[in-house]
């Protein structure tokens, strides 16, 4: 029996119905609406020359740390020769030389933790035999698991070599692995271990052998191995997908923190349903325990429909309804790219019933669309075509807190690349504002890029009176000051205010005001000072205005960004 947390829910077969369920679903973790463009920044696509002089012309799965460092692994120079990218820089490619002496013969998937280190699963040439590459785990500088290397862990009643690894995944100092061990006596098996990084040193702590039939099994298969999608929380919980082998047949199933979520052939979540997990499904979990997963289900007519839950409860469901997009009915997929930000929002991406189109989610808010112009989100110009939502591998990653989404996408020029999509740049302030002459407060918004890497940071002030003249104020601290100087309006930054005198501007006749906000020199008292990462600045645009013919003057509203 599954646990009472992880018990199935009804499912409604009704696609009204499950909008309205799924909706409810999320309505307490997200609000519909749809993100900006202009929040979208491209970091690197196929045709790109790296600094080193190769050519990106394939890019898969990428991966970033809350302080914006990103990486991805990409194909170079049109062949299979792969790469791995770290902010834009090649850091190691197939053919260089480690540090002890071995010929890089492939590189296997990557990872950042949330403090900025960067993991990575590769393999080494082999002398004693060329076609079968010696695999190892490096984190950081560090190789610190090689295939050949002694592995023992009592509790596992493992007692051997490591013969290679499945996958990984790292977030400091925890570490979950899926590996091959050949025991002195010969054979193999396969094993799940998640454990500790001590320095160099992996230090198990837990994990599943292979051939073993889990105490909570629902079928009573032996578990085979784990597969390459796994992932480790803070405090140490691992969740991963797995497969069994039975009569000749892969099938999958969900382990989280210890329990069984889910296995291929027992009660799904609806009525006389049944996991159909055939393909591999995908699981994440967040620091409180709470678990995203996407798999397929056998509904009680036959049909089957991909899916996507929460702890039982339904996020999306093929043929069903898609609450914060507008007509928008999930199309038919195998297995959703998700994430789950420690917030709680599962992120996922989809296809819709609408021809090309589909959609990255983050719980109801839109956080990057694909297809036709007059959907699609866009990024330097160029159109979003597709979010890759029917392949198997995971296309993109989130920072813990939910705010920065890294995407792998198709253009319109038919390139790849890795877009950042960065939600929430700015945060509100409380300060009250005064109505201007049009009869609405003036309000400022934030659009670019929080990254200092980036520094493409824009200040947007809307609702002026037409034809004002102003600039924008940015300060280190917020404040309240009442009709400062015969104001019409209130001041919310300050006392020490740096002034874009440089950039004074009209609002014109659409009552607008953009002002570039160069992170490397803002203005202040003293002069132009360059940002650092950690930097909370406010921003609040000052204006002219004139009331039954009387000149004054007003402030927008305020709000305040943090530099990544």
């Amino acid at each position: 029996m599954l646990p009472t947390s992880h018990r199935p829910v009804r499912i409604f077969a009704s696609p009204l119905m499950l909008s309205a369920a799924i909706a409810a679903a999320l309505s307490s973790s997200a609000t519909a609406q749809q993100l900006g463009t202009s929040n979208v920044s491209l970091l690197l696509k196929n045709g790109d020359v790296l600094g080193t002089g190769e050519t990106v012309t394939g890019i898969l799965s990428p991966s970033i740390a809350p302080s914006g460092k990103w990486s991805t692994l990409c194909v170079l120079d049109g062949t299979a020769r792969r790469g791995l990218v770290i902010d834009g820089n090649l850091a190691l490619a197939v053919g260089d030389t480690t540090p002890d002496g071995a010929t890089v013969q492939q590189l296997y998937s990557t990872r950042i933790s949330p403090d900025g280190v960067v993991a990575l699963l590769y393999s080494v040439e082999n002398p004693a035999n060329p076609s079968d590459p010696l695999d190892r785990l490096r984190i950081g500088p560090t190789d610190v698991l090689l295939e050949g290397d002694a592995f023992n862990y009592s509790p596992l009643g493992i007692s051997g070599d490591i013969d290679g690894f499945y996958g990984f995944d790292y977030d400091a100092p925890h570490v979950a692995v899926g590996m091959f061990v050949r025991p002195a006596g010969g054979g193999i098996f396969r094993a799940f271990v998640s454990g500790i990084l001590s320095g160099t040193t992996f230090i198990p702590n837990g994990g599943i052998v292979g051939g073993t039939v889990l105490p909570d099994s629902q079928s009573g298969i032996p578990y085979y191995s784990p597969t390459s999608d796994c992932q480790v929380r803070p405090m140490g919980g691992a969740c991963h997908t797995f497969n069994l082998f039975d009569n000749g047949t892969f099938l999958y199933g969900l382990r989280s923190l210890g329990n069984l979520i889910a296995e291929h052939g027992q009660p799904g979540p609806s009525p006389n349903s049944v996991w159909n997990f055939d393909d591999r499904p995908r699981i994440r979990t967040n620091g409180s325990g709470k678990n995203l997963y996407s798999g397929r289900i056998t509904l009680s007519n036959g049909q089957d429909r991909g899916s996507v839950y929460v702890d039982g409860v339904p996020v999306a469901i093929e043929g069903g309804g898609l609450p914060g997009v507008l007509g928008g009915t999930v199309g038919q997929f195998q297995t959703a790219s998700i994430a789950l930000d420690e917030n709680g929002t599962p992120f996922f991406s989809v296809p819709l019933t609408t021809s090309g189109s589909e959609v990255l989610m983050a719980g109801l808010e839109i956080v990057l669309r694909a297809g036709s112009a007059a959907f699609a989100t866009r990024v330097n110009g160029l159109q979003v075509t597709s979010l890759f939502t029917s392949l198997q591998d995971q296309t993109f990653d989130i920072t813990p807190d939910g705010r920065t989404v890294i995407a792998k996408v198709q253009l319109e020029t038919g390139a790849t690349a890795i877009v950042l999509a960065e939600r929430d740049l700015a945060d509100p302030t409380t300060c009250t504002t005064e109505p201007n002459s049009t009869g609405l407060p003036g309000a400022i918004a934030a659009e670019g890029s929080r990254f200092l890497s980036l520094n493409d940071l824009r200040v947007v002030a809307t609702q002026l009176p037409p034809s004002s003249f102003g600039y924008l104020g940015i300060s280190r601290s917020s404040t309240f000051l009442a009709m400062p100087g015969g104001s019409s309006g209130n001041l919310c930054i300050g006392p020490t205010v740096g002034r874009y005198v440089n950039q004074v501007q009209s609002s014109g006749a659409s009552g607008k005001i953009t002002t570039n906000v160069n992170l490397l020199a803002i203005p202040q008292p003293n002069g132009f000072v360059a940002s650092l990462p950690g930097d909370t600045w406010y921003c609040q645009l000052w204006h002219r205005d004139s009331v039954m013919g009387s000149a004054t003057s007003n402030f927008t509203d305020s709000l305040s960004v943090t530099i990544q």
